[in-house]
């Protein structure tokens, strides 16, 4: 059965009886909280800010501002470590010219790949293509991927500052696509972003697959073509 021929009823419940594993000749990755699980990375860069700005004198209610200043990478980096001086009075303050260099020369250190997850992703790499498509800086980006060896891994790796076109840009699915030499009907995409990883993906043609290892509520209009909670998951689709 084609994706296109799915019911709507089946459509991100996991029910993949009808489906044939050897339809889909690749799997697609976002980058951060997808492969890479940036709340740890980000609570391990904290813990680098409390040592050389508050002499390891840290609390609770701090890591949770930080959090909240931090917005999961959305905020400006400047922004949240000023707003956090502002409310918790360093030792030491960094200067707003160099909280950009700060950030990058210890961010990346602070990623790890999960193992089990790492495993997973080997097996799907023996069995398709893969690409990784992620929105950001290439610097940055690059070190992370550089950084857990990810980039020894995939075939294609996609980062928005470097081809111009972020998620849900169709371009960026579509360069992908290209590069691999598939179908977009060939494609899973698996990310944690409904609106930019799964809805942007299904507008280029793609299998939005959505990573929710918390078991979030979905309250978009955004239907995607599977739910996972762990790259396992995606194991009897390409095998």
């Amino acid at each position: 059965m084609k994706t296109a021929e799915i019911p709507p009823r089946m459509r991100g419940t996991g029910l993949k009886d009808e489906v044939s594993a050897n339809m889909f000749k690749a799997v697609m990755f976002d980058l951060d909280d997808t492969l890479l699980d940036r709340s740890k990375a980000a609570d391990a860069m904290f813990s680098i800010i409390a040592r050389e700005c508050y002499s390891n004198k840290a609390t609770d209610e701090m890591l949770q501002s930080f959090r909240k200043y931090d917005n999961n990478g959305y905020s400006s980096k400047v922004t949240a470590l000023n707003r956090l001086f502002d409310d918790f009075r360093p030792d030491y303050r960094i200067p707003s010219t160099e909280i950009y260099a700060f950030w990058g020369a210890h961010f990346s250190d602070c990623f790890l790949m999960d193992e089990t997850a790492l495993a997973t992703i080997k097996i799907i790499v023996s069995s398709v293509k893969t690409a990784i498509i992620t929105n950001g800086s290439s610097q940055m980006q690059r070190a992370k991927i550089e950084k857990t060896g990810l980039d020894k891994i995939f075939d294609v790796i996609l980062i928005s500052d470097d081809v111009g076109a972020k998620k849900p840009d169709l371009r960026i699915f579509e360069m992908a696509i290209q590069k691999l030499g598939i179908q977009p009907k060939e494609a899973l995409f698996v990310g944690d972003n409904l609106a930019n990883d799964v809805g942007g993906s299904q507008k280029a043609g793609m299998n939005g697959v959505w990573f929710n290892p918390n078991r979030l509520r979905n309250d978009t209009d955004v239907v995607p073509f599977k739910e996972i909670a762990c790259f396992s998951e995606i194991l009897p689709l390409v095998s």
